[in-house]
């Protein structure tokens, strides 16, 4: 079970200065058996044992010492060879992009963010077409949305544009037969949709 999700814009609590954080594409899945699972919307999905997610966990909290010292007291371990660890762990997920140093990250542009997202969401539900269809193009959007503005901005707008819909939203929420036409137009564009990524690798 899911105990936790982490993003670049929830990391969690900060300890003291925390050099990097987890990339803008990047989730966190914190799990009850204290493992984790990193999901990267640019294409990659892995799992880290207990330990490896210890170590993510302290690196995008706290600065390589604190991490260090905290890592060592809770496992009554060497702290020079935790801080040694730690720096290889760094390395590799740097080399991963699941984590960049903080200070590159920049601010999300949220206003004209979400004016374009707005604009495109809006003008996919002007279109004269079947549900399917118009299930297809919001897929689209939405992987290209991530791809260009990252998971968390993506989500914020697309929250945003349908609470602005919600009493349209609400009264066809309750109407069953709406409901499975819905699932089933998600499901024939899903099935027929083709991954633009698929293309590049």
């Amino acid at each position: 079970m899911i105990e936790r999700i982490l993003t670049a814009e929830t990391p969690g609590p900060v300890v003291g200065n925390a050099r990097y954080r987890l990339a803008p594409n990047v989730v966190l899945l914190l799990l009850e058996d204290r493992s984790a699972r990193v999901l990267n919307l640019g294409g990659d999905f892995f799992a880290l044992s207990e330990s490896a997610a210890d170590l993510l966990g302290e690196i995008i909290q706290t600065d390589p010492d604190t991490a260090a010292q905290r890592i060592a007291h809770r496992h009554q371990a060497d702290v020079r060879q935790v801080r040694r660890d730690l720096e290889i762990c760094t390395q590799r997920f740097l080399q991963m992009g699941v984590i960049r140093p903080a200070h590159t990250l920049k601010p999300d542009r949220q206003p004209r963010t979400a004016t374009v997202l707005m604009g495109l969401l809006g003008m996919v539900h002007r279109l004269r077409s079947s549900p399917e269809t118009q299930a297809w193009w919001l897929l689209l959007l939405a992987y290209i949305a991530i791809r260009r503005w990252g998971w968390p901005a993506t989500v914020r707008c697309w929250q945003q544009f349908y609470r602005d819909r919600g009493r349209e939203g609400d009264a066809l929420a309750n109407q069953p037969e709406w409901i499975n036409r819905t699932e089933a137009a998600v499901r024939s564009a899903t099935a027929r949709h083709r991954n633009p990524s698929r293309g590049t690798q």
